[in-house]
């Protein structure tokens, strides 16, 4: 008798890099409420992104809102030929829609900046200034994490890709990890968690930010140690090893 293969057992889960899962296999404890990847539900127009589709299945899906979307660089030599996001000159996306975040709340980025600018967000609050920021701050080459206040400024590496950790905990415990710089240190004013997610523009404004991006999870409350491991082992696998820890 001929056995036939099931289609579950054939059908590969999308985003799964072998041996590292993906987030949503990964983050258990807090499940994401957004995951955005450069080469995941992207739509290309004239190397454009004009829609980043939400992976978490909760239906954030990304797009421009005040200008045009990043360029889109496909086989980034810098990324081990895996696609990504370029972001300059007003250049964003943004989820629009209201999400609903809880305090604390974190966001896992890889992401490469390149040039320094003082007025310009990484990854903030499309619509309330101030909030959910990973933005560049204080004398260059520094970033910042800001949910109303200036905290954990850290020194980082230009032209690299790095692996961000901001744990926003409105507490002592706040954290920023870019690469293997860290910063804990509480202070964060507690303006509320953001309600919707944007790259290159904080608070309905647009920055001129240029920096390239991978990947953001955001994850309605704090991972742990074990999910963190697990999520930088999964980086590795998806960037063959150019990413800083």
């Amino acid at each position: 008798m001929i056995r036939r293969q099931g289609v579950h057992a054939t059908r590969r889960q999308e985003g799964v890099i072998v041996g590292g899962g993906n987030p949503l296999t990964i983050f258990q404890s807090a499940p994401p409420i957004l995951w955005v990847r450069a080469d995941l539900g992207v739509t290309n127009v004239a190397g454009a992104c004009t829609l980043l589709k939400d992976q978490s299945r909760g239906g954030h899906n990304m797009a421009p809102s005040i200008a045009a979307g990043p360029i889109i660089q496909p086989g980034d030599s810098t990324l081990n030929g895996r696609q990504s996001l370029h972001f300059t000159n007003l250049l964003d996306l943004w989820t629009g829609a209201v999400l609903t975040l809880p305090t604390p709340f974190a966001y896992r980025l890889i992401a490469k900046p390149i040039t320094w600018n003082s007025a310009a967000s990484l990854v903030a609050d499309g619509a309330n200034a101030n909030r959910g920021q990973i933005s560049y701050a204080g004398a260059s080459p520094n970033i910042y994490m800001d949910n109303g206040a200036f905290v954990n400024n850290t020194a980082v590496t230009l032209n690299t890709w790095m692996r961000f950790r901001a744990n926003f905990t409105n507490s002592a415990n706040d954290l920023l990890k870019c690469g293997s710089a860290v910063q804990v240190k509480g202070g964060l004013a507690g303006a509320g968690a953001p309600t919707n997610i944007a790259f290159n523009m904080n608070g309905g404004l647009g920055s001129a930010g240029v920096f390239d991006i991978c990947e953001l999870v955001v994850l309605p409350g704090i991972p742990s140690a074990a999910e963190d491991s697990a999520f930088d082992a999964y980086a590795k696998a998806l960037t063959g090893g150019a990413v800083a820890f």
